[in-house]
């Protein structure tokens, strides 16, 4: 909020980006921001990257229907010109063995002393994988989005972002 109040009232020609973030409306995690915060971002042009963490989407369940329940909330509050994917999350197949130590490992990294309620899996299981946006991309036709904003959520916005910088 103080960013972009500063941006606002100094009537400065910047950008921002949030680029791993989800709907604090939706689900209140502590890295998830308020729909005002969400708006300002999109007022000036700005690109929110949504998580695909799963203990920022939502308390309990570990699939991709948090995800969409957030995109769907983000799509309504700054329109599709300003939502991208913020995966945090690796492109590669991991068994599950080799995920826990590496979330493990990340964890006692990032997060010590547990601030941001992390849990294993970090991911969905269904995007387990280095096709990931291909996966979120299937996902989001077969919930009704359609192909326009699919090319915009998926990249678009993104690579628009950064060739205005």
């Amino acid at each position: 909020r103080d960013a972009i109040e500063y941006i606002v009232n100094k009537n400065l020609s910047l950008k921002v980006v949030a680029t791993h973030t989800a709907c604090h409306a939706v689900y209140g995690h502590r890295r998830n921001l308020p729909d005002d915060v969400l708006k300002g971002i999109a007022d000036l042009g700005g690109v929110i990257g949504l998580a695909t963490a799963t203990f920022m989407l939502h308390s309990t369940n570990n699939t991709l229907e948090p995800f969409h329940d957030h995109l769907q909330h983000l799509l309504k509050v700054v329109g599709a010109d300003h939502v991208a994917i913020g995966t945090d999350g690796i492109y590669r197949t991991m068994d599950v063995e080799e995920g826990q130590k590496l979330f493990q490992m990340m964890k006692e990294k990032i997060d010590p002393r547990g601030n941001f309620q992390a849990r294993y899996p970090d991911q969905p299981l269904e995007i387990n994988r280095p096709d990931r946006i291909t996966i979120i991309e299937r996902e989001m036709s077969i919930h009704g989005i359609s192909p326009v904003t699919i090319k915009k959520v998926i990249g678009e916005n993104l690579i628009g972002f950064f060739s205005r910088l």
